[in-house]
């Protein structure tokens, strides 16, 4: 083969390869309609089209069994309400850390091997995880997760919905929770965390962890005050869940899976409370 024939081949291989690159992150990419803090076009029609679905009145919310879930925390919604009512001016925390049993478990005291608030200090945090919560519960309690406590950064993880829900359906009610914490104000940094390779999951993966990673971190590069975390590949060995990292149950964090997790969310957390403080910080994206 000629020399100008190996390079005009080599040129097209690597046209081809670069195009299958572009089209692979296109095919979950989020586009935003507007830059501003909510995208009101999205947001309205977010609110229209889960209207019933969140509605505690079963003359609207007609399916039984939607509105169960709506009331299913409802117990330990009401105990967190509980303990803010008691809290005094000064205790009230910067970051209020949001999700599921993941979170709600690194907190002392709740069958967990790793207290959230000592592995995090001096973060000024806040643990208001709701084993067993989906997105649309999250959803449906955010006016007694968040404004009570008016904090300056919001953290959501929550892969919940992975039995019920597509990523795209998943992904959608991250969105409305975004739009939730910026309506309320939009100068909160919300920070997305993606999915985590549970043992449990490890049929669900493909079909559903990583796309919905790629189209949250997609959004999160679109969204004003938001930001993503990337834990997946912490919590594997060899490109598979690490099952040293949990529990028995393939699903739960251990202490060493707490462990991986804590810098996960410490530096990204403590840039972000720096930049708002003013004070100087070397930023890693």
């Amino acid at each position: 083969m000629k020399i100008k024939e190996k390079f005009l081949f080599r040129k097209t291989n690597l046209l081809f390869v670069f195009s299958l690159f572009l089209i692979s992150e296109s095919l979950f990419a989020y586009v935003p309609n507007s830059t501003d803090a909510v995208d009101q076009t999205d947001y309205t029609y977010l609110k229209a089209k889960y209207a019933s679905v969140l509605s505690l009145d079963p003359a609207i919310n007609t399916n039984s069994a939607d509105l169960a879930l709506l009331t299913a925390k409802d117990g330990m919604m009401n105990g967190y309400v509980d303990m803010d009512n008691q809290l005094t001016p000064n205790a009230y925390k910067d970051i209020v850390i949001v999700g599921s049993s993941i979170m709600q478990f690194w907190s002392n005291g709740i069958t967990a091997p790793a207290d959230m608030v000592t592995d995090l200090a001096p973060l000024p945090v806040m643990n208001r995880g709701i084993g067993g919560s989906i997105m649309i519960q999250q959803i449906h309690y955010f006016s007694k997760l968040v404004p009570p406590h008016h904090p300056k950064v919001v953290v959501m993880y929550n892969l919940n919905d992975i039995d019920a829900k597509t990523a795209d359906q998943t992904f959608e009610m991250f969105r409305y929770f975004e739009y939730l914490v910026h309506e309320y104000d939009p100068t909160i940094v919300f920070y997305i965390v993606s999915g985590m390779p549970a043992p449990t999951y490890s049929a669900k993966l493909e079909s559903f962890v990583k796309p919905l990673d790629v189209l949250l971190k997609n959004y999160a590069t679109f969204r004003p005050n938001t930001k993503y975390i990337d834990i997946y590949n912490s919590f594997l060995n060899n490109g598979t869940p690490n099952a040293t990292l949990f529990n028995a149950d393939g699903l739960h964090l251990s202490a060493a899976g707490y462990q991986i997790l804590t810098p996960l969310y410490k530096i990204p957390l403590t840039q972000s409370m720096d930049l708002i403080s003013g004070k100087p910080t070397i930023v890693v994206e």
